[in-house]
């Protein structure tokens, strides 16, 4: 083909007489020498804008804004409308379609609707045997008072309840669940109960000698209590931690007994 110049006019304009534009003619040399199976479909230049503002919008996780930028857009109305008209009216076609066939599989198959399976397997395109099971375990998990699940309740280990007697119907009453590495669930919703615990120590070290508190297996709890927490958002748990600080020094929280045997006031 050679070297040629793309002007406004070559740009939109067949060159070489083989298609409607420019492009449509390099397509066509390109397929000369491809075999038939190999064969480059025809596209315009707005489908390569297409395609550029989709990827765009994918790796700034949807963000409008972002798009506008890329494209040059003066208003974000005017994006949006893009969008709405090209790629996300796609998307949500595939997206319909991909749903009403998990709907009624899962009727098919499993006699009922669940729709977090639902919604997972719109999102990611499937769900796996094993993702079912750890789904079922994770709703059929108790939840201590701090918001912690427990695999175990009947059966607290020994470090934890040592006076604990298992008949198969009595549950941990000391709930020590960050001391508790057998048992312990840390859950997405476990996080003002776990503020909570945080005020809770901080308060039972602020009014215990030092001796004692390092004796205890107290300074063990806020450690791990603090390490749990790491893995949630660092300002939401110190809003929370602060407030229930101030709930306990107003009196309005009453901190639960040592041996954890008596429930706090209010919760």
């Amino acid at each position: 083909m050679g070297i040629q110049w793309l002007t406004d006019y070559s740009f939109s304009t067949s060159v070489e007489k083989l298609a409607s534009s420019y492009l449509g003619d390099v397509i066509v040399n390109l397929n000369r020498h491809q075999p038939k199976d190999r064969q480059l479909a025809h596209i315009k230049a707005s489908d390569l804008r297409d395609a550029y503002a989709a990827r765009i919008y994918h790796a700034s996780g949807g963000s409008i804004l972002s798009v506008m930028k890329a494209l040059g857009h003066r208003q974000p109305r005017t994006t949006q409308v893009y969008l709405n008209n090209t790629l996300l009216k796609e998307e949500h076609r595939k997206l319909y379609g991909t749903f009403s066939a998990a709907l009624w599989n899962e009727i098919a198959t499993h006699s009922r609707i669940d729709p977090t399976v639902l919604a997972k397997i719109s999102r990611d395109g499937g769900v796996s045997g094993e993702q079912r099971e750890r789904l079922k375990q994770y709703r059929t998990l108790m939840l201590s008072r701090i918001g912690v699940g427990c695999s175990d309740p009947h059966h607290p280990p020994r470090h934890i309840a040592p006076n604990f007697v298992a008949d198969e119907k009595a549950l941990c009453h000391v709930q020590r669940c960050t001391l508790c590495y057998e048992n312990a669930v840390i859950l997405p919703e476990s996080l003002p109960g776990l503020c909570k615990r945080l005020a809770e120590l901080r308060h039972v070290r602020a009014n215990m000698s030092i001796g004692a508190f390092l004796m205890s297996s107290f300074a063990e709890e806020i450690e791990n209590t603090e390490l749990a927490l790491s893995a949630f958002d660092a300002t939401e748990a110190e809003r929370l931690v602060a407030q229930w600080s101030a709930r306990i020094d107003s009196g309005e929280h009453r901190v639960i007994e040592f041996d954890g045997t008596k429930l706090e006031a209010s919760r």
